[in-house]
């Protein structure tokens, strides 16, 4: 205990593992909270992943955000994974899908494949060609979920495309399907930028948003973004919706 009372982060994450799993010790849970709480104070992130895992278990799910939160802060996958989880089923945070949604992907991205399994899970087929369409060589958007209340589709694009595009950005935009007329409001954009400003960024940087739609049909086969004011327009066809869930 020597050195976890001197705030030896590896020695107050290995006692706090030890008491907290009966390894070595006898069990003590709300010891192996402590130390594991101590080392996460000083900045370890995989006693905080722990920390979540372990007051989920516990349904504790209020503490379990904030050791989450506390992970996806520094970008770490796995925290990023946890709190998109928290953000999507309501646990411990107020319900918000497309934040939930944003975190997943960020997760996915570093190749975590649990955040791509849960992807998939909610019909989102993040990483196949199917729910893809290469728009031009600067503009991509692809399908990410299509629940029973809304759908959703990430939307990739350079700095070159930026102008064409700032009626995504300032969140000016519906959906309209070609073939029926009928359109499709927007109920909430997504920055998943790492500057919040687009204006900061070079010209080959990648601009990310997650765009979140009243639902949409799954026959649904032509479908356009339309700026608000009908001065900018984005088709798309090759979608395929009909993996919803």
């Amino acid at each position: 205990h020597k050195s976890a009372d001197q705030d030896n982060v590896k020695s107050c994450f290995m006692l706090g593992s030890m008491y907290l799993f009966g390894q070595v010790v006898d069990q003590d849970v709300v010891m192996g909270l402590e130390f594991l709480k101590k080392s996460a104070r000083l900045g370890d992130l995989v006693s905080a992943n722990l920390l979540f895992s372990a007051y989920e278990t516990l349904e504790s799910y209020e503490d379990a955000f904030y050791y989450a939160s506390m992970s996806a802060d520094k970008g770490d996958a796995e925290g990023l994974y946890n709190v998109g989880r928290c953000y999507y089923e309501g646990k411990g945070v107020d319900t918000d899908e497309l934040v939930g949604v944003e975190n997943l992907i960020k997760s996915a991205k570093t190749g975590n494949e649990l955040a791509l399994q849960y992807l998939q899970t909610l019909g989102t087929h993040y990483a196949t060609a199917e729910s893809i369409e290469k728009i031009t060589d600067n503009v991509e958007i692809r399908l990410v979920s299509n629940s029973s209340h809304s759908t959703t589709f990430y939307l990739r694009f350079t700095r070159k495309s930026i102008l064409d595009m700032t009626f995504v950005v300032d969140g000016q935009c519906f959906l309209e399907d070609a073939v029926t007329g009928v359109r499709y409001k927007l109920l909430k954009t997504q920055n998943c930028n790492v500057y919040p400003d687009v204006n900061q960024v070079k010209n080959d940087d990648i601009h990310e948003f997650v765009l979140q739609f009243e639902k949409l049909p799954v026959d649904a086969k032509s479908l356009t973004l339309v700026s608000n004011d009908y001065d900018k327009v984005v088709k798309f066809s090759n979608i395929q919706l009909q993996y919803a869930n």
